[in-house]
């Protein structure tokens, strides 16, 4: 119904912020990782109306894998919106994607509210549809991963947010060598 909304944040708290978009206050639910990635003007998240007998909440991503990864999460059984976005809020898409096809639940017992039986029934749900539907360029191989982790690292040590770290890096090439890879995320992060 409401695929995008585009506006400027007007409030921010720990879980939601408004947007002012025509006028209009929307509360849009986020990840703790999208809140720190947000621009204050102008703003596009991508949202996903979740209707219940007892409420009505808009939920948003920076990423639109991310809603679609939320949207399949509740799929799952034992699965809620509330846990589905405290799983994006420790991980991206992406990376829920290689944790399931990879059955890695070391990892996605990390999550809140995910313990071993949990993640069992997203991997066996999840991991031949995931298969199927996400080609390997769209998922990070293990070098990619390697690198963007790195970089991160290195940026998280010269003092730069999550948030800005994380816009930066959807803007990298991450098959370049690191040196130029930091160069390059450097002349983002000053602009």
């Amino acid at each position: 119904m409401l695929s995008f909304i585009r506006g400027k944040i007007v409030h921010i708290e720990i879980d939601h912020v408004v947007v002012d978009h025509g006028g209009l206050g929307l509360k849009i639910f986020l990840s703790q990782r999208d809140i720190a990635g947000l621009s204050l003007e102008n703003t596009m998240i991508y949202t996903e109306l979740v209707v219940r007998e007892d409420d009505i909440s808009l939920y948003g991503f920076i990423e639109p894998l991310d809603r679609e990864i939320f949207q399949r999460l509740q799929k799952v059984s034992g699965i809620g919106v509330k846990t589905a976005l405290g799983i994006l809020n420790i991980f991206s898409g992406r990376e829920m994607i290689n944790f399931i096809i990879e059955e890695n639940m070391a990892l996605l017992t990390r999550a809140p509210g995910i313990g071993r039986k949990t993640a069992s029934r997203m991997i066996l749900e999840l991991k031949d549809n995931f298969a199927k539907d996400y080609s390997l360029m769209e998922i990070e191989s293990g070098g990619l991963h390697e690198t963007k982790q790195e970089l991160r690292e290195a940026l998280l040590s010269l003092g730069y947010g999550g948030g800005e770290i994380q816009r930066a890096l959807t803007q990298l090439d991450l098959s370049k060598p690191i040196e130029v890879l930091l160069r390059e995320a450097l002349g983002l992060l000053v602009v």
